[in-house]
């Protein structure tokens, strides 16, 4: 494959309708990939694991319209017109099954912070990419001095599977 073409899934925080930092670090990474050639592609990621039913529930939603967006600062327009991103992925076991991208990055920000990141999901430590993948981490973070020694080992699994930190 032509280095030009390749995928790059980013895994990163993308959810929000008050974070100009989020938003904006979001599409600055996917401006300066498309600049290089690459195709990036946020992945929309809910760690909540959806039954079938609220599965379709959501999308006959989707479909409708039904649900309100609440955009005060016109995040997702922004989003929409500047931002590509995949289908939304419910819980981790929904991203192993998929191939979004030739590459992956997490960050940045905190995206490792246990405060916001459950350290067994795995998601933001790309587990679900498989180990052939290129792994990146762009400017992640933990946002704290030190790692619980309960962690630590999870922590250095996940780690060590990627290619650049």
């Amino acid at each position: 494959m032509n280095e030009k073409n390749k995928k790059v899934g980013i895994a990163t925080f993308c959810s929000t309708i008050d974070n100009y930092g989020q938003i904006l670090q979001n599409f600055a990474l996917q401006y300066v990939l498309k600049k290089k050639g690459l195709q990036p592609i946020t992945i929309l990621y809910n760690n909540v694991e959806l039954s079938i039913f609220q599965y379709y529930k959501y999308k006959l939603l989707s479909i409708l319209r039904l649900r309100k967006v609440y955009d005060p600062r016109g995040f997702c327009a922004f989003r929409k017109k500047y931002i590509k991103k995949t289908k939304p992925y419910f819980g981790i076991r929904s991203l192993f099954r998929k191939k979004n991208a030739d590459l992956y990055i997490t960050g940045s920000d905190q995206v490792w912070s246990m405060s916001v990141n459950d350290v067994n999901n795995g998601y933001y430590y790309l587990a679900f990419v498989k180990d052939n993948i290129p792994k990146i981490s762009y400017a992640a973070s933990f946002g704290r001095d030190e790692i619980p020694n309960n962690q630590k080992e999870t922590i250095k699994k996940f780690l060590s599977r990627f290619s650049a930190i």
